[in-house]
């Protein structure tokens, strides 16, 4: 049961370490995507990174929730950024002993999706059990405005780095990052989920969540179009670098310049969720920031050649929507 009193501590420690975590992964992210982009200027490649990036939660998806919920959810999130760290460690190996291939980077972009596919939702189903009912909206702003300001800062960073660092030092310091997560997460003491019940087969607890989502009409309601959008937009983050590099003829800080816009959008709407909080029309504001998104996106597949500058000002519409709906979905659920 949350603590009035005392989940502030726990929770800005949690958020504290991923934020190291994710900056320095999204560091590395940037480094191994802008890697593609240069070397095989293809966006078969990027599209196939992409793939390989979303795949795990695809396949595991519909049962890693189950699954945390029978495991101790510190524990997942320990384990999930040590496999992020091997898998940064292993690669940087590769690159160090000139042996870096495509294959090698989609195998470590499958491992680090592997890794948040468990992490993000141990997170997420810690956060109602440490934080106050009244305070889960503005705890949700609050966590994804440090998300976002992850994220704005990371391709900062990635392209400094790639500027000083071989893309190997790159992937070091990501382990580095995980390490630190891993060191602000093992000392806690997290609430845990006290299940009475004996256990079932995971197909009975899925069946289980399942009926629970059917029975809530607003959430199935706000589910199937967020599916939709997801499926519509998550595709084309991966394909960003290429429209820069090939559309617009930017380099390295043009791509960095879009992906701060777009994590600047989604701090600003993340600061705004948790200052406010979510509002009696929440599902309205879900719509809109949908319909807002689709429009920004049609905008920047409309933009000329030398459009870079524009595009980089709809990233940020982009981001500020894409957070709109995201956080307020997430919030609902928990």
């Amino acid at each position: 049961m949350a603590d009035h009193s005392t989940w502030k501590r726990p929770f800005a420690a949690i958020y504290t370490g991923q934020a190291f975590s994710l900056v320095s992964s999204g560091a590395a992210q940037f480094a191994l995507i802008w890697w593609i982009t240069v070397r095989y200027g293809s966006g078969r490649a990027l599209a196939m990174a992409g793939i390989f990036g979303l795949l795990p939660q695809v396949l595991l998806g519909p049962f890693v929730g189950v699954w945390v919920d029978r495991l101790r959810r510190k524990h997942v999130m320990i384990a999930a950024d040590a496999l992020v760290a091997l898998a940064g460690a292993a690669l940087a190996w590769a690159f160090f002993a000139g042996r870096a291939s495509l294959p090698a980077v989609y195998a470590a972009l499958f491992a680090r999706a592997l890794g948040s596919a468990f992490h993000m939702p141990a997170l997420q189903a810690t956060i109602p059990l440490l934080v106050p009912r009244d305070q889960i909206t503005r705890a949700g702003g609050w966590g994804s405005m440090v998300l976002s300001g992850s994220s704005m800062l990371s391709p900062v960073l990635g392209a400094a780095w790639m500027a000083a660092l071989p893309v190997g030092g790159i992937l070091l310091a990501d382990v580095a990052g995980a390490a630190i997560a891993i060191a602000t997460v093992a000392p806690l003491r997290l609430p845990e989920l006290d299940i009475d019940r004996p256990r079932r087969h995971v197909l009975g607890d899925l069946a289980d969540g399942l009926r629970a989502l059917w029975r809530n009409r607003p959430l199935v309601r706000a589910t199937l179009p967020i599916l939709l959008a997801s499926l519509v937009y998550m595709p084309l983050g991966s394909l960003y670098p290429l429209m820069v590099f090939e559309a617009f003829g930017g380099t390295a800080w043009h791509n960095g310049l879009v992906e701060v816009l777009f994590a600047a959008g989604m701090m600003a709407a993340s600061a705004l969720i948790g200052a406010v909080g979510a509002g009696r029309r929440r599902f309205w504001a879900i719509s809109a920031a949908i319909v807002a998104f689709g429009a920004a996106t049609a905008a920047a597949g409309l933009l000329p050649a030398g459009g870079i500058w524009a595009f980089a000002a709809l990233t940020f519409v982009m981001g500020a929507t894409g957070a709109g709906f995201s956080v307020l979905y997430t919030t609902y659920i928990q």
